[in-house]
């Protein structure tokens, strides 16, 4: 049972290296094949990663459209740095973004030429506005964790200044590596139904097959996500908690005898989510104060798009996926820092 990390394209250092805890290596989407955040590939060459990129043979033309589309929102309504603001994404189901299949570029230009955009009756490509709004989306993801560095890089710096003043060896007062000071957002909040929307759109061009037992994996490092589907589907169960887990300093083989036997856990809660007599999980010695949790839920006889049934609308001729379709049960993970 390979874990999808959802509903993002971009996993930032600090998340990744708490789920790799729990997991050898994570199934990761890409809204484009073009253009992969370099951390993406290099976690991916590591083997912490495998990227899923299903779009091929229209890359230059998908990038193409995306400049357009970048300078069309910049006339119109902003760049992807006004992301959580604009509402050119307010609807879940896309319908009400401008998009224009084969003739985009040349209506674009007209508009921008224009000034104004006209009323437009043709409905956007559901797949190009998913890639679209996941790329933004993925952006504007980085730009926060890169602010959100910078930021602890600029507190370490005020932290050392204040211990230099007062001739101490370390600051007394509180550290970078306290949880409580590092700076932290779930990025989740912004545009929760949206991001699962779009995601689900990929998703469904490349499923990841579920196991022998019919159950998927899902990971999320985002708490509205989470509440989010569990408004949504109330009838979710928590199956199990790893309870607090220490990240960093930890001896590789430690990790992998908790991994095989987290793996072997869920394998038996894939063939019967009732099970109790799971195998405990080993002690792992702390080497900082900074500790992460996994918590599954089960949400049985479910697909994926069953699931976020009402963050997003298919036409009645949507082709059934059968690969999509063949869960008995859905799995969803989220993995969060908390205090020992």
């Amino acid at each position: 049972m390979n874990p999808i990390y959802f509903p993002f394209t971009f996993i930032s250092e600090p998340v990744l290296k708490e789920i790799s805890i729990f997991f050898p290596q994570t199934v990761i989407y890409q809204p484009t094949s073009g253009k992969i955040p370099e951390y993406i590939k290099k976690s991916a060459d590591k083997g912490l990663l495998k990227i899923h990129a299903t779009f091929g043979g229209d890359e230059t033309r998908f990038d193409q459209l995306v400049r357009e589309y970048r300078d069309w929102i910049e006339r119109h309504k902003g760049s992807e740095t006004s992301f959580v603001k604009t509402r050119i994404f307010d609807r879940v189901d896309m319908e009400t973004i401008p998009m224009y299949s084969d003739n985009s570029t040349s209506q674009i230009k007209y508009d921008i030429k224009k000034g104004h955009i006209e009323n437009q009756t043709q409905k956007p490509d559901a797949e190009f506005t998913a890639r679209l709004f996941l790329l933004i989306a993925q952006e504007f993801d980085i730009q926060q964790d890169e602010f959100k560095r910078d930021l602890e890089h600029f507190q370490l710096m005020e932290n050392n200044l204040f211990s230099d003043i007062r001739g101490e060896d370390q600051f007394s007062g509180s550290s970078i590596n306290d949880p409580d000071t590092i700076i932290s957002d779930d990025l989740g909040r912004h545009k929760t139904g949206q991001r699962l929307s779009a995601w689900l759109k990929i998703f469904e061009q490349d499923p990841v097959a579920p196991d022998e037992f019919g159950s998927g994996l899902f990971i999320t490092s985002s708490q509205s996500v989470l509440e989010h589907i569990m408004e949504l589907c109330p009838e979710s169960e928590l199956i199990l908690s790893t309870g607090p887990v220490p990240v960093g300093g930890q001896n590789p083989k430690k990790i992998k005898e908790f991994q095989e036997i987290l793996k072997e856990n869920l394998i038996r809660l894939s063939k019967n989510r009732f099970e109790k007599d799971l195998t405990p999980f080993p002690e792992l010695t702390p080497a900082n104060n900074i500790f992460s949790c996994l918590n599954i839920f089960c949400f049985s006889q479910k697909s994926p798009r069953m699931l976020f049934k009402e963050t997003i609308k298919q036409p009645d001729d949507f082709p059934p996926n059968k690969d999509v379709l063949n869960f008995q049960n859905i799995f969803i993970g989220i993995v969060e820092r908390v205090r020992s």
